[in-house]
């Protein structure tokens, strides 16, 4: 839900949130089921961590996540990271070169 309220009402920093989350998720192997770890995280990213875990209480960012996972599942994902570029679905971290390239096609 972060991420939702990250896009509604800071959508400049997405781009440093991914890449701060999916490093400690996939390059530093981090326990990220651990708040504190989060939170961390977050803060060596420059983000007030607790201003960010306070939009998860956010009803529009509830709707906002509600939306993007019932089109997700929809489009077909089932599981994370699902990524799509246009119509073409990419699943797991694996792929994420692959979703570079697409968008460099576009």
């Amino acid at each position: 839900m972060v991420r939702s309220g990250l896009q509604l009402h800071n959508p400049e920093r997405f781009d440093d949130y991914v890449t701060a989350m999916f490093g400690a998720m996939w390059v530093r192997r981090l326990q990220m089921g651990d708040p504190a770890v989060v939170a961390e995280v977050l803060g060596r990213a420059g983000f007030d961590a607790r201003a960010l875990l306070e939009l998860t209480a956010d009803p529009a960012v509830k709707e906002a996540l509600k939306a993007s996972t019932e089109e997700a599942v929809r489009r077909g994902a089932f599981g994370a990271p699902t990524m799509f570029v246009g119509d073409q679905m990419y699943f797991g971290q694996d792929r994420l070169d692959f979703v570079r390239e697409a968008l460099a096609r576009r």
